[in-house]
């Protein structure tokens, strides 16, 4: 697994997504259900789990999908979540997940050399267990009320990367701090807030569910090796 294979693969599932989301006329999803559960049973006191929106597919390919956002929803900035990006990039050449961010190949390659991660497979790997888990419905989340973190999408797919791939360096590095992260990443002329950076990890991470950070030997080994 290298950067390479995973922006090919973030590619490619933006855009399985943003197909699904033109096509669909289904006005409800499994999403919904998750956040009218965390509002009903459970208190959220760092704020930080806003309004959820239906999905499409998972991360990895063996994952089932399921009904796409409706456009109607997709237009509504009241329906928006901490990782969709603001304003689309002004220029008529952008289109899909450069619309909103940087080309994606080249986004992947600077924060995981930002990170300095870029030749770290273990980090890479557990980066992409880590976004798959926190977005499929089908993580148990026995005891946890927190909604999956939204799919990915040309707007969500640069801030849910990046959240996962902090994540991932932190379980394998716990002394890096956010400030620490957030200036290697302006140096990259990335720039995103600690706070912000630290309200999307822990959405992720109540995203994750019951197995929270633990990945098996056996569950990293099954996940590259049907990647």
């Amino acid at each position: 697994m290298d950067t390479d294979h995973i922006a090919l693969c973030l590619r490619h599932n933006c855009e399985i997504n943003r197909r699904l989301q033109q096509c669909s006329k289904i006005n409800s999803s499994i999403h919904d259900e998750y956040e009218s559960k965390s509002c009903t049973h459970a208190a959220d006191p760092n704020g930080i789990i806003k309004q959820t929106r239906g999905g499409q597919v998972s991360i990895h390919p063996s994952q089932f999908w399921h009904p796409p956002i409706p456009p109607s929803l997709e237009e509504n900035d009241g329906q928006l979540t901490i990782f969709h990006a603001e304003n689309p990039i002004q220029g008529k050449d952008r289109k899909g997940a450069s619309r909103w961010g940087m080309d994606i190949h080249e986004y992947v390659d600077l924060v995981t050399k930002a990170l300095e991660v870029k030749d770290n497979s273990l980090v890479l790997a557990l980066a992409m267990v880590y976004l798959d888990r926190a977005s499929s419905v089908e993580t148990s989340r026995t005891y946890n009320a927190a909604p999956p973190c939204p799919f990915l999408s040309p707007r969500t797919v640069h801030r849910l990367f990046l959240t996962s791939l902090v994540i991932a360096a932190k379980a394998v590095q716990p002394n890096m701090s956010m400030d620490s992260i957030c200036d290697s990443l302006a140096a990259k002329n990335i720039s995103i807030s600690p706070q912000h950076l630290l309200d999307m990890e822990l959405w992720m991470r109540h995203a994750l569910g019951d197995d929270q950070l633990y990945v098996s030997d056996k569950e990293l080994e099954h996940f590259k090796t049907n990647w």
